[in-house]
């Protein structure tokens, strides 16, 4: 967890604070948890999972209210690392799992690197297929069945009280659930329909001081998505450790 410095001189004080500011850093003890137990399950980076813990641990000491969402839920590792800190901490909120359950969509038009949209191109990962815009369907990558997930997140220790899954295309579902206040959104959407959905449906719910999390953040499509639904380029800062393709990084809601 993130410590204090009392015992250091202001200017020594000053530097580390910025630093955990801009890249937050996971006590030893939690990054073996997490590589123990969830990193043979994980389609992300090591540091993209002690980011998220360092996080979740910020918004509990910080005291900012609100559960915490994840959009594209994969095996659960998340998730599970929520429910993992919540439980070291001993403050208990709701985990949102919002996914499809049966994969990564099909990238779109608004996917392709263009000249108004420069980034990385998201069929190196996904394949060649795309759709038109506004078709949402699987390309069948990445898709891991609920009662699968259920079963890794019980193992993992998160116990069911605390998770509400929520099966189905983010369009059909985020517009009818309610949440309510969110300390932390992840997403993690990989495409431009899907990235643009979720914040247009949940980021009016995340709390001033909150955080927001993004995968793929190279991804032409993904920064698009979030400019386009945000009105506006926030002003992101790293995960340490993740990247070069998909970088993670986050920022706090102000």
């Amino acid at each position: 967890m993130i410590g204090t410095y009392d015992d250091l001189c202001n200017d020594c004080r000053t530097i580390l604070e910025e630093r955990e500011r801009v890249a937050p850093r996971l006590d030893r003890l939690h990054q073996m948890w997490i590589d123990q137990y969830l990193l043979r399950n994980a389609m992300c980076m090591p540091g993209d999972m002690y980011g998220t813990a360092a996080l979740v641990f910020r918004a509990l000491a910080h005291k900012i209210p609100g559960g915490f969402a994840e959009c594209g839920v994969g095996a659960g590792v998340h998730p599970a690392v929520m429910h993992y800190c919540m439980r070291f901490a001993g403050e208990y909120r709701t985990v949102w799992l919002f996914d499809s359950f049966q994969g990564i969509p099909k990238a779109t038009q608004r996917d392709i690197p263009s000249e108004d949209r420069p980034g990385f191109d998201v069929r190196e990962i996904l394949g060649d297929e795309v759709v038109k815009d506004g078709i949402v369907e699987t390309n069948g990558r990445a898709g891991v069945p609920l009662e699968q997930v259920k079963l890794l997140m019980r193992a993992w220790g998160a116990t069911d009280e605390h998770l509400r899954y929520v099966p189905g295309w983010f369009h059909e579902t985020l517009p009818q659930t309610k949440t309510g206040p969110l300390a932390m959104l992840r997403v993690d959407a990989d495409v431009y329909e899907s990235t643009k959905v979720v914040l247009d449906a949940l980021y009016d719910n995340v709390s001033i001081g909150g955080y927001v999390l993004t995968h793929d953040w190279d991804f032409s499509g993904v920064q698009s998505a979030v400019v386009d639904s945000l009105g506006f380029m926030p002003d992101v800062h790293d995960f340490p450790e993740t990247g070069p393709h998909p970088r993670s990084v986050w920022w706090e809601k102000s």
